[in-house]
């Protein structure tokens, strides 16, 4: 203790009863609320009742100069050597607690001042008024309440603690308000902690809103808020409204590993104190209830994340994750490990069952375990020198049921976006689970919606006839606007040229057109020689069939490729290798020192056509022949009629127009889409689709071409997808209406999402607030009104429950991703969830969006077989493989054993090939025995069964 602070408290030693000098008449009484303040003890006003009458045959005294000394009373030697004694013993012990000391402290530092001190006539109670500087935490006042009394020698004393000064500043708005509201909540409820430290503050008006994460809003109530209100009211005087608000994008559980920062409280000893959940009227267990031991009366139940080496005997609560038995071989000891999660943590809890209870046991852990039923465990929990871990060594295990989410909507919506595992990578949706669950809510149908794949549909059908609900096939696919869709009933012009070069360096030499009609009728020709500038080699002569008197007097390039575009006028241009009108414009361009051209940068790719129609061709079949300008033109018109035929046998309308000038048009970025297969042809189109994406069109992600999707679009209903979709991506980035409706016309339907699922908008600056997510919607809400379009609400979900997204956040982590730890709210919906998210719509939109449009999109997709019979195994079939394979046979074992075969090795060949081929196989050993024989002939050593 610092002199000034000892000299405060010896100062009151050194009053009389009424705080006068000895002798001094007592005032009448005294009123609690009539003290002057007062910075130090020293300095409380004369008149404050204080000491006791003295002792017997004594008096109090003051030295002189009135400074304050000791207390002294003026008794007999004997009686004053025994006083000194026990002031001196009782003086070292205070000397040696004066570090300790938070009162002494706190008046050093100006955090506390005594304001008042009255001791009451009746009761002998001491009242010490302390004006404080800060809040205190409740740890703090019962520190200063004892060291005071402590100092003071009375059995009783009672402090008061004066806020009005530090709540008048905070109520202004000084010292940050919102922050120092949410430590203090911290410190008095350490259990919401890891909640309130991932929550915000925000002062509107005179109210404080705490944004939650949504998953805990349930922790943290409104009743929650009450109580800790009450307690500030109480404690401090300051009567402030708190809220709870929902935050859907607040980070709900993955720590980022930075350190929290925590206000200074002072030296405050406070301990943390378990979470009270006190079961109240509640039934008694039955005796199948109570797994191990007893019932669990009054339980004080912790989390597991709060577990540490100081816990001792603790209560958890959690579901079982697995159970492990191990039998001694020699004592024959069974021990059951069980481990359970509260979703804050894991523990592995050891049971010792005796010989009487471990088969009873066992059944109820199992049955717990398959139930999904939630555990209550009482136990030490404490190292375990086996498992070199902490355990709990359990006495007692009840089992209690887990509260499950319903759907109890009367009419039910359908689920048209939804990841499984094997979006790679991104969900972790198990497909049994959520198709299960979808018919227990009871949902009619689920939509499979995987990345660019369609690897869940053998276990997406098992699932749907085992829990009698439909799925519907589907994939959201990667796709690439490489093109403009233009009506196929029109005029086309077929362009080709003789060319001799390389890029810009080439020179053309021959240009040649052919215009007709969707049909391949020929409406009109164009040839021309171009004037290159430098001679005709012999070989391009012999090619053009043009002399060089021909070549001097032709047009230059630039007029050349203006006579193109007139004779070309409206008709769309049709190349075979859509890189010569590039190479046009260009050439013609620097010809014409840079000056505008009149011929078009877009055409149809003969090329694209071909190989999207004729697969059936081999690569060197599909390219163009080496003829001239003329004859190139015509073999292009004709070969364009063909395709544009078989356009029409696949019901398409419209043909791609692709812009030439474009460069690594395969790399350009993609868009989200979702595909629903409505039909048989519709789900084998599918197929089609992403076995092309990922074996013709893949880059870094396998992509679906605009231009192929026109193709293979019959039976399948095309949607817009999420915030990666084309039409949400054009509104971001303030595309016209008029470009908008453009846009949204191609597609079957309009999705809209939660917008929590777009939050990172907001973050990243894309767009302002929560509001403008909503306008996002309600957009494309009237988008589709317009076009009369439906409109479906989606939950784009990849994982089951909201708890889940921490495992999704884990694999976002592992790709790097800066946000992994915002995860957004991609869990299954109930009805009732996707209701409440979209009533700023209005009741009768939203029921449009969530519940009526998702079913008309659900009954227009027919109950598909992803295969056409689960007993075919659908090998590959190779044509002649059955006579080749014969042959080969009969070949081998006549060099072996002769011609004719010995009647038993013809019975035996005739039994083996009769086998093989019979049963269909012959294609598959024809297939291994020619890369085998391909192997060996490269030098490869390889070795084959069968």
């Amino acid at each position: 203790m610092n002199r000034s602070s000892a000299e405060e408290l010896n100062t009151y030693e050194s009053m009389n009863e009424y705080g006068g000098t000895p002798g001094a008449a007592a005032p009448t009484d005294v009123p609690w609320d009539d003290l002057s303040p007062a910075d130090t003890f020293s300095e409380m006003p004369s008149d404050v009742p204080w000491r006791d009458d003295p002792p017997d045959g004594g008096y109090y005294s003051y030295s002189e100069d009135g400074e304050p000394c000791t207390d002294e009373c003026r008794q007999p030697d004997s009686v004053r050597a025994k006083n000194q004694k026990e002031y001196s013993t009782e003086k070292q012990k205070n000397d040696r607690q004066q570090k300790k000391n938070l009162a002494v402290e706190y008046l050093s530092n100006g955090t506390i001042s005594i304001k008042s001190a009255v001791r009451s006539k009746k009761t002998g109670e001491i009242r010490v008024g302390i004006e404080c500087a800060r809040l205190l935490l409740p740890a703090e006042t019962e520190e200063l309440e004892k060291n005071i009394q402590a100092e003071l020698q009375y059995q009783t004393v009672k402090c008061s603690f004066d806020y009005s000064a530090v709540v008048a500043r905070l109520v202004g708005g000084d010292g940050e308000p919102e922050l120092l509201l949410r430590d203090l909540w911290c410190e008095t409820a350490p259990q919401l902690e890891p909640i309130l430290r991932r929550s915000r503050v925000e002062r509107h008006g005179g109210e404080y809103v705490f944004f939650v994460p949504e998953r805990y809003t349930r922790a943290m109530s409104q009743a929650a808020a009450s109580d800790f209100r009450a307690f500030v009211a109480h404690s401090y005087g300051w009567n402030t409204p708190l809220r709870i608000v929902a935050d859907a994008n607040a980070d709900d559980g993955i720590d980022l590993a930075e350190p929290v920062v925590k206000r200074d409280w002072g030296n405050a000893a406070a301990l943390k104190k378990t979470v009270k959940t006190q079961r109240r009227n509640i039934k008694k267990l039955s005796p199948g209830d109570i797994v191990y031991g007893k019932e669990i009366l009054k339980p004080e139940v912790q989390h597991m994340a709060d577990l540490d080496d100081k816990s001792g005997r603790v209560t958890v609560k959690g579901t079982i994750l697995s159970i492990e038995t191990f039998v001694s071989p020699k004592r024959g000891t069974v021990i059951i490990t069980i481990f359970i999660t509260d979703l804050t943590n894991s523990v592995a809890v050891k049971i010792f069952p005796d010989e009487a209870a471990k088969v009873r046991t066992s059944q109820l852990l199992e049955k717990a375990k398959e139930e999904g039923a939630a555990l209550m465990v009482r136990g030490w929990f404490r190292y375990d020198n086996y498992a070199r871990d902490y355990c709990i060594f359990a006495d007692d295990i009840n089992r209690y049921p887990v509260e499950r989410r319903a759907d109890t909507s009367a009419e039910k919506r359908v689920e048209l976006h939804l990841h499984t595992r094997m979006s790679a990578m991104d969900a972790t949706a198990d497909l049994d689970k959520v198709v299960e669950l979808a018919a227990k809510w009871g949902h009619t149908a689920i939509a499979i919606t995987d990345h660019g794949v369609v690897h869940s549909f053998p276990e997406a059908k098992k699932a749907a006839k085992k829990n009698n609900i439909k799925v519907i096939f589907g994939c959201e696919g990667y796709l690439l606007p490489d093109c403009e869709l233009i009506p196929l009933e029109r005029e086309y012009c077929a362009v080709a040229v003789t060319y001799f070069g390389s890029g810009i360096h080439g020179r053309v030499f021959d240009i040649g057109a052919v215009k007709f009609d969707s049909f391949g009728r020929v409406i009109s020709t164009f040839r021309t020689p171009v004037n290159p500038g430098v001679p005709q080699l012999p070989r391009i002569a012999k090619l053009t069939g043009y002399t060089d008197d021909d070549i001097d007097g032709a047009p230059l390039l630039s007029e050349a490729v203006n006579m193109l575009a007139d004779f070309a006028g409206g008709a769309a241009l049709v190349l075979h290798c859509p890189e010569q009108l590039d190479l046009l414009h260009e050439l013609a361009a620097a010809a014409g020192h840079g000056k505008e051209i009149g011929l078009s940068k877009n055409c149809v790719s003969g090329s694209m056509l071909m190989q999207y129609l004729r697969r059936d061709l081999k690569a060197e079949e599909r390219q163009l022949p080496e003829l001239n300008a003329g004859a190139a033109a015509e073999w292009t018109a004709k070969n364009t009629a063909d395709l544009l035929k078989k356009c029409r046998e696949l019901n398409v309308s419209t043909v791609p127009l692709i812009d030439c000038t474009i460069k690594n048009l395969h790399k350009q970025k993609t868009n989200h889409i979702v595909l629903l297969a409505a039909t048989q042809p519709g789900l084998k189109n599918l197929y089609k689709l992403v076995s092309y994406s990922n074996l013709d069109h893949f880059y870094k992600t396998p992509r679906i071409p605009r231009s192929l999707l026109n193709l293979h679009r019959e039976g399948i209903i095309i949607g817009t997808a999420c915030e990666a979709g084309e039409l949400f991506r054009a509104m971001v980035d303030g595309k016209s209406e008029e470009e908008l409706l453009k846009i949204a016309s191609w597609y079957d339907y309009l999705e809209i999402q939660p917008i929590g699922n777009n939050a990172f908008l907001v973050r990243e600056g894309l767009a302002k607030d929560d509001e403008e997510l909503r306008d996002f919607n309600r957009r494309i809400v009237a988008l589709g009104e317009k076009l009369n379009k439906p409109v479906v609400a989606t939950g784009d979900v990849h994982f089951i429950e909201p708890e889940d997204s921490i495992f999704r956040a884990i694999l976002m982590c592992s790709q790097n991703f800066k946000d992994a730890a915002v995860q957004p709210p991609l869990y299954f919906r109930t009805t009732e969830d996707m209701l409440a998210e979209f009533q700023y719509l209005g009741s009768d939109k939203a029921f449009e969006v969530v519940v009526k449009n998702t079913n008309l999109i659900a009954d227009m997709c027919s109950q598909l077989r992803p295969f056409l019979d689960e007993k075919q195994t659908y090998s590959p079939e190779l044509p002649g493989a059955a006579d080749e394979l014969k042959g080969l046979a009969l070949n081998t074992a006549h060099e072996l054993y002769g011609d004719p075969l010995p009647e038993i090795v013809q019975k035996r060949l005739d039994k083996e090939l009769n086998s093989i081929i019979g049963n269909g196989y012959s294609s598959l050993y024809m297939v291994a025995q020619k890369l085998v024989s391909k192997s060996l002939s490269d030098g490869y050593l390889v070795g084959s069964r069968g």
